[in-house]
């Protein structure tokens, strides 16, 4: 099991790869499942930093190790933004999607920078309840992007709508 989920975090990270060096889309499915690989790929980072995190938050503590994980979602992030930028609207209602994604992903930046970041400066020697409070911020703001990610997955919807084809339900995609 563990070999199977390092070698989906490896095919995620050469795909974000490839994805940066591939053609625009040439259809709105195409754009729309560009735009779904992002949010997948964040989702498949952010459980890499939650295990990093739960491992040293039941162990040593040094959160400062966590900093390897947060950079690497940082520089994930500002690369979408970019991409997502540059990315040519293709279809009816294009601009809406393309506006809830970099609004996501700046959502994401915000949220690596207040609630990621401060973590790494905890250690053993930090009081229990330093850690708690981050720990509140964090799910706080875990709650938040839940409520982001729900508005990308309205224009999603919307976007589909416009250009006739429908999105997979979640059941599909497990």
């Amino acid at each position: 099991m563990k070999f199977l989920y390092t070698l989906l975090i490896l095919l995620c990270m050469c795909g974000n790869h490839a994805l940066a060096q591939r053609k625009p889309p040439a259809t709105p499915l195409d754009y729309n499942d560009r735009l779904a690989e992002v949010t997948d790929s964040l989702y498949h980072l952010g459980i890499e930093w939650g295990s990093a995190f739960r491992k040293i938050y039941t162990g040593d503590k040094d959160f400062s190790r966590l900093s390897a994980q947060r950079k690497q979602l940082q520089a994930f992030v500002s690369r979408k933004i970019t991409e997502v930028r540059a990315l040519p609207a293709i279809g009816k209602g294009a601009a809406v999607l393309k506006e809830a994604m970099i609004e996501f992903l700046f959502f994401e930046n915000r949220m690596i920078e207040t609630a990621f970041f401060p973590m790494e400066r905890f250690t053993g020697n930090s009081s229990g309840s330093e850690i708690e409070a981050a720990v509140k911020l964090l799910q706080s703001e875990a709650d938040k992007e839940g409520k982001e990610l729900t508005k990308v997955h309205t224009a999603q919807k919307y976007y589909a709508a416009q250009n006739d084809f429908e999105l997979e339900s979640r059941e599909d995609q497990e």
